[in-house]
Parts: C-alpha cells; sequence; structure tokens
C-alpha cells in the first residue's frame, strides 16, 4: 500500500502581499510529522513592513500596536536559530525535493490566499498536482446545517 503525504504550508505576509515567513510541514496520513521547514525570506522580512491593519483593535494580532511584539518574537526566533532567513530559490528547491520524494497533497487554511501570497514571492506551489483548502473542508460537513438555519429565520 502507497503511503499518502499532505504537505501543509501556513505563511506571514507584508503589507506589499508577499511572503515573509514561510512554514512547511509534510504529514503523513496519521498526522506524524516526516519533515518540517521554516524560513523569512530574503528581500521580504525587514525589508518590506511586516502586515497590520490599522484599523484593527489594538488587542487584535494583526494590528499596529502588536507589530513591535510580532517584530520581537521573529528576532528570538533569528537569535535561537529556530528562523533562518534565505531566499524564495532555496525554498523552491525545498518544495521540488518534497515533491519527488512524498509526492504530497498541498494544503492550508485558507490556500488560496497562500498561493497568491507565494506566487506574488517567487515560491512555485504550482509544482504540485493536487491540493484543497482546509477551511473549506473543515467547513463542508456544516454546510447543510447552516443553510437549514440561514433559511429557517431562526436566527
Amino acid at each position: 500500500m502507497k503511503k499518502h503525504y499532505y504537505l501543509i504550508i501556513d505563511t506571514e505576509t507584508t503589507q506589499a502581499q508577499t511572503v515573509a515567513d514561510f512554514g512547511a510541514v509534510v504529514v503523513d496520513r496519521q498526522g506524524n510529522i516526516v519533515e518540517q521547514f521554516g524560513v523569512l525570506l530574503d528581500g521580504h522580512f525587514g525589508s518590506v513592513e511586516l502586515f497590520h491593519d490599522n484599523k484593527a483593535p489594538a488587542e487584535s494580532f494583526w494590528s499596529t500596536m502588536m507589530l513591535h511584539r510580532r517584530k520581537k518574537h521573529y528576532d528570538k526566533l533569528l537569535a535561537t536559530g529556530q528562523r533562518s532567513i534565505c531566499s524564495p530559490m532555496l525554498v523552491n528547491l525545498w518544495l521540488t525535493r518534497i515533491k519527488a520524494q512524498y509526492n504530497p497533497i498541498v494544503t492550508a487554511y485558507n490556500i488560496a490566499f497562500d498561493l497568491g501570497k507565494c506566487r506574488n514571492t517567487g515560491i512555485d506551489l504550482g509544482i504540485f498536482e493536487n491540493s484543497f483548502c482546509l477551511m473549506k473542508k473543515a467547513q463542508k460537513p456544516y454546510e447543510k446545517s447552516s443553510k437549514a438555519f440561514c433559511k429557517s429565520g431562526l436566527h
């Protein structure tokens, strides 16, 4: 029986709609992590302001007020070696190896968002044949009941 793998990606972005922080794990069907990769992107992290929302409440993770705390967190990740800075080309080389070794199905919480930001940064997730959106997959079981609830007028 051939093993199935998933490549789960997550990105943190910049105000320019590019990727500052790229993280990914390869997991098997049981959820065991077999590979992981996390880097800050040269030319994006530290060069372009991290994403923040001027209209978000101060306590919101995405608020301008929290931007300083997020930057300090990244400084700590760099100082402890939990993150390094690399080029989009290195990310693409890692992705090419992952495709050849595991041929995973790609997924992310909001895959359309992550695919677009990766494309803007030169990270090529288009090399993978199959993908799905975790957010849509999670909503699927509740689709029928939520539509019925909306039509019922009980809300």
